[in-house]
């Protein structure tokens, strides 16, 4: 998939058709026809990874993203516990500084 701002305002979208019926033989993806349609607005909604790539592949034709785009990426295990073999009254989570 590409994404491009277009002159003006809004974005154009290209992408492949795939066949559906699966009738032929495999064909390589960059073999497949290519498509586009364009849009005012366009919403990225690719899950955390999916997202990031289209982004990152794009970032030649969107000038306007961010030189951090694709750092600091965390996968949900920023804050780890561990209680093995814990006994008594549990300590209550501390937020904020000390």
């Amino acid at each position: 998939m590409t994404v491009e701002p277009l002159e003006g305002g809004g974005y154009r979208v290209g992408y492949v058709v795939h066949d559906l019926d699966g009738a032929g033989p495999p064909v390589r993806t960059a073999d497949l026809p290519r498509r586009h349609i364009d849009c005012d607005r366009l919403v990225l909604a690719a899950g955390t990874y999916g997202t990031v790539h289209l982004l990152l592949t794009n970032r030649a034709r969107l000038p306007g993203l961010g030189p951090a785009l694709g750092t600091r990426f965390c996968g949900n295990g920023d804050l780890l516990t561990f209680l093995y073999g814990r006994r008594g009254t549990p300590v209550p989570p501390r937020t904020g500084g000390r």
